[in-house]
């Protein structure tokens, strides 16, 4: 029925985010770490006994003071999610809520072994972007793309007078 298949699409929107905002943490985390440790081979300073320069041992507290900060306990990220997807479900059912949500009507996922041409919009929350893709047997054969900003009175409006 229609509340499995928004719980479906709450699911699957909140694994996204949060998937993207997990893995983009860790990107960068990973890279700023590897980052200091290949610079401070060549970096100036004295070397500890375990053979840490000076300059490394510094970054690498500054990056363990970062991650302290940036680290939550795990109570904290699962309150934080419910209440992501509390606000994702409020936005599918109802106008002018905090999040405003379209319900989106993809009824499977891509196998990899597409062909054809393919239409994507993406309405955030200032700018809409189109793409066409035109695949064949699964490899991406022409990409044209579009991004234009959305004018102030639609994004403050109500969902009718954005269509």
């Amino acid at each position: 029925g229609k509340g499995v298949d928004r719980g479906i699409a709450l699911t699957v929107a909140l694994g996204i985010v949060a998937g993207s905002a997990i893995g983009a943490g860790l990107y960068w985390w990973n890279r700023l770490r590897s980052r200091s440790r290949s610079r401070d081979r060549f970096a100036p300073g004295k070397v500890s006994q375990a053979g840490i320069s000076t300059a490394a041992k510094v970054k690498m507290d500054f990056l363990g003071k970062y991650e302290s900060v940036c680290s939550l306990p795990r109570e904290k990220l699962h309150r934080i999610a419910d209440d992501f997807a509390r606000r994702m479900k409020d936005g599918l059912e109802e106008e002018n809520q905090m999040l405003k949500m379209l319900p989106s009507f993809v009824d499977k996922m891509p196998t990899g072994k597409e062909s054809g041409t393919f239409l994507a919009i993406d309405l955030g929350g200032s700018n809409v972007r189109v793409v066409k893709v035109s695949l064949s047997q699964g490899n991406v054969t022409e990409v044209v793309a579009c991004e234009n900003p959305i004018p102030h009175k639609f994004m403050v409006g109500t969902t009718a007078q954005l269509f």
